[in-house]
């Protein structure tokens, strides 16, 4: 399995542990204010990471590191990814997977053979509203990248996915958390309140406010002002008293 971006040491994308970040290449979505783009996007070059580069860090860090993060991209659209997971927990290694809850088939697989240590699944909109972000009219899909689909799925079925991923989530014993980076452009109180009737309410939900950048998929979106941001945690707090806003990690 390869990779396309790799950080050695971070002590903020995951609690409590300091870890390295992996990220895979393609994604099922096309999120406009995605900061990842050259993950998604063809035509762009980004430095190669073999499976073997990241283990044999692991392996000399083994003692000062105690977990790995695993993001993109979409992780789970990887049929690799169990695989190159069993040889980090072999390595005694804590596993933190990003994803966006597409492929609940995936992470139930992952949860049922103990491969993951932490959840952090991004609830993006409402989930009747998914598939404006299946993709971008100014895009090319590209076949070669992993999450091509040339079948648009329904609103129906994406929202059935995203369910079950939110239950198989919530419902396992692992520590975990349902995220949202906010944009002005497509979030408002009544979404969020809707996005909330989703989301479990003993769940920690984290807001974190979108921040423009060159990595950015699209342009013209904006950052929530701080009184929009607190009144969105206010309005959902006696929904989902986890809610909590934070800055965003990128």
């Amino acid at each position: 399995m390869n990779f396309y971006g790799f950080i050695k040491t971070s002590l903020l994308d995951y609690p409590e542990h300091m870890a390295s970040i992996v990220f895979t290449k393609g994604c099922n979505l096309r999120c406009p204010y995605c900061q990842n783009k050259d993950l998604i996007l063809p035509g762009t070059s980004l430095t190669e990471y073999p499976e073997e580069e990241i283990l044999a860090h692991l392996k000399k860090r083994k003692g000062l590191l105690d977990g790995l993060v695993v993001t993109g991209g979409e992780p789970t659209l990887h049929s690799e990814l169990p695989e190159f997971l069993t040889r980090v927990k072999d390595l005694g290694y804590d596993i933190k997977l990003d994803t966006n809850g597409l492929r609940p088939e995936i992470l139930k697989k992952l949860l049922n053979a103990g491969l993951l240590d932490y959840i952090a699944m991004d609830v993006k909109l409402p989930l009747s509203q998914y598939r404006s972000l299946r993709s971008t009219e100014s895009l090319l899909k590209d076949k070669s990248l992993p999450g091509y689909d040339s079948h648009e799925a329904s609103d129906s079925s994406l929202s059935s996915r995203l369910k079950e991923s939110i239950s198989l989530i919530s419902k396992s014993t692992l520590p975990y958390e349902f995220r949202t980076t906010l944009c002005r452009e497509l979030h408002s109180e009544e979404s969020l309140k809707e996005m909330a009737r989703d989301i479990p309410p003993d769940s920690t939900w984290y807001l974190q406010p979108f921040r423009d950048s060159e990595g950015v998929l699209e342009t013209g979106y904006h950052t929530p002002s701080d009184e929009e941001l607190t009144q969105y945690v206010n309005t959902l707090r006696p929904l989902i008293p986890g809610v909590t806003l934070r800055e965003n990690l990128g």
